[in-house]
């Protein structure tokens, strides 16, 4: 079996565990795909929340003496860790029951948009590169885009809106990097650098990856046909509801920190979001439609 992602992998496991499976480092290290060193970490690390004991012999096991706590106990923290709790409108212990029972009815299903694919062959060493430099307050270095960027400090891995992170400083300047477009990656473990808590709780806190420049405030407009929409999930960054007209159309601001970030979401919303401020926000939103339409015109004659 291919290698297979952190979260993934860290499932499985759960469930074997849960199931009262007897693990053994070899066979799940074939498994996985895996080394056991990075089984081990898996299980006296990641999972160290849970009581797992080791026979003589060297296999894992879950200590039964509370299983349904434990159980649920688990799961609850693991879903909190992957962000998936609010995808739920209550979080209950009945509710686990429902959705791990064996129960041939299934009652919940969900359907998450796509994610980003990846080659796990590849991806699976910068992952425990960057997850070993970041546990160590160790820098990295790595290309990017063609750039060569030297000694930044790494915070998280972050995922967002689909796709993987790095969050690090460069210089000082909080930034961020798509995994996947980082090539070749080496640690500095020559000297450890201490991790500012002001930029920890920004990446925290943070409701996009677009770390730097001036956030600016932007007021939008939705029409009553989406406003019902926006109203109950907030599908803009720190979006803020600021009026409701008598025809049921909206006034909305939100807060975003580069155009890239806001452009592709109105344009999901067309033609019932608009941009009202800044006029030079919407000039170029505009443009940027128009340059669109041209070059259809261009290539179909039309």
């Amino acid at each position: 079996m291919a290698d297979t992602k952190l979260a993934q992998r860290l499932a499985e496991l759960l469930s074997m565990l849960n199931a009262g499976e007897l693990l053994s480092p070899s066979h799940l290290s074939v498994y996985f795909n895996v080394s056991t060193r990075t089984l081990r970490r898996d299980i006296y690390e990641r999972l160290s929340f849970l009581d797992i004991q080791c026979t003589p012999s060297g296999e894992w096991f879950l200590e039964r003496s509370s299983p349904s706590k434990l159980n649920h106990k688990a799961i609850a923290l693991f879903a909190e860790k992957s962000g998936v709790r609010e995808l739920f409108p209550f979080f209950t212990n009945e509710l686990l029951d429902s959705l791990i029972g064996n129960s041939k009815d299934e009652v919940y299903l969900i359907k998450t948009n796509d994610y980003e694919y990846h080659d796990t062959s590849a991806i699976s060493t910068k992952f425990q590169q960057l997850e070993s430099a970041i546990r160590n307050n160790w820098r990295v270095s790595f290309s990017y885009k063609g750039k060569n960027y030297s000694d930044i400090e790494p915070y998280n891995l972050v995922h967002f809106d689909g796709f993987w992170y790095l969050a690090g400083t460069d210089n000082g300047t909080l930034k961020s990097f798509h995994i996947s477009l980082m090539k070749t990656i080496w640690p500095n473990n020559n000297g450890n650098f201490i991790k500012a808590p002001n930029i920890q709780a920004k990446i925290k806190s943070s409701k996009t990856i677009w770390f730097g420049g001036e956030q600016v405030k932007v007021l939008l407009s939705a029409s009553a046909e989406v406003a019902h929409y926006l109203l109950r999930k907030k599908s803009f960054p720190n979006q803020h509801l600021e009026s409701t007209s008598s025809n049921g159309s909206i006034f909305f601001s939100v807060i975003v920190a580069n155009q890239k970030q806001l452009f592709p979401l109105i344009m999901k919303w067309l033609p019932h979001v608009q941009i009202i401020e800044p006029i030079d926000l919407r000039h170029k939103l505009n443009n940027q439609l128009l340059n669109y339409l041209n070059n259809q015109k261009d290539i179909y004659g039309n």
